[in-house]
């Protein structure tokens, strides 16, 4: 069976009928990762499950359980002009059939990226998802990242799946813990899940980008550890470069 007729199951109308909660859905471009700049479509689901928020949070508006739209899964797609789709929060892992969106995102043609916190796991999301951006949460974000829901991300990644670790940096103490979280998830990882991973540095986004990304630059620089990285990318937010925290851009 093609997947052009997956969806006419009754499987497949399940999926499409299935209800999420949605705040927004916008074009933009990738303004963060080593997609960075690629112009996609984002979906904006409703909730997050940190409690309380990151400190640096900058879609607030997006942490209650209400304050979205349900939306059926068929009217989400139909809203999609781009054929790489983001699915954003809040957070996604929140909701026990995120894989069932994905599916049918993948279905109707699109290239899927998945953004979490690492808090939760959602191994089904695995199977379908183009890229899983995991972006766990450092000490000055007033968390720390959770290294069983983060091995158990790592013990269920399967090629060709692209696995990215993105972290946001405020100063010396979170590029610690951030070399302390790689180094315990490689410490059992396969030769092939190391060659294959996706490592993001980004400057906390408030204040003199420019500036902090040049002292950022230079302290990743000066750590041998990320020598053993095949991609290490130091970025900027780039939509907050562009547009601030202008909302839906």
């Amino acid at each position: 069976m093609t997947t052009g007729h997956i969806m006419n199951t009754v499987r497949g109308q399940m999926i499409l009928d299935h209800v999420f909660p949605v705040v927004e859905i916008f074009s933009s471009i990738q303004g963060e990762g080593f997609l960075i700049g690629q112009p996609c479509d984002f979906i904006r689901l409703a909730g997050c499950n940190m409690n309380p928020s990151c400190s640096y949070c900058d879609t607030k508006y997006a942490q209650g359980e209400v304050s979205g739209t349900d939306m059926p899964v068929r009217d989400i797609i139909k809203q999609l002009t781009r054929k790489p789709v983001v699915v954003t929060g809040g957070e996604p892992c929140r909701f026990q059939r995120l894989d069932w969106l994905v599916e049918a995102l993948i279905h109707h043609g699109h290239v899927v990226t998945i953004e979490t916190n690492g808090t939760l796991f959602r191994p089904e999301v695995m199977w379908h998802t183009n890229v899983l951006s995991i972006s766990p949460k450092l000490p000055n974000a007033g968390h720390m990242p959770n290294m069983p829901v983060l091995r158990a991300w790592r013990d269920a990644w399967v090629p060709p799946t692209v696995f990215q670790l993105k972290f946001v940096i405020s100063d010396s103490t979170d590029i610690d813990v951030a070399v302390q979280t790689l180094d315990e998830l490689l410490c059992a990882c396969s030769l092939q899940f190391e060659c294959g991973l996706e490592v993001v540095f980004q400057p906390e986004g408030s204040g003199d980008i420019l500036d902090r990304m040049r002292w950022l630059t230079v302290a990743i620089a000066d750590r041998a550890f990320f020598n053993r990285f095949e991609r290490v990318y130091i970025l900027p937010q780039l939509h907050k470069l562009l547009w601030g925290n202008e909302r839906g851009v």
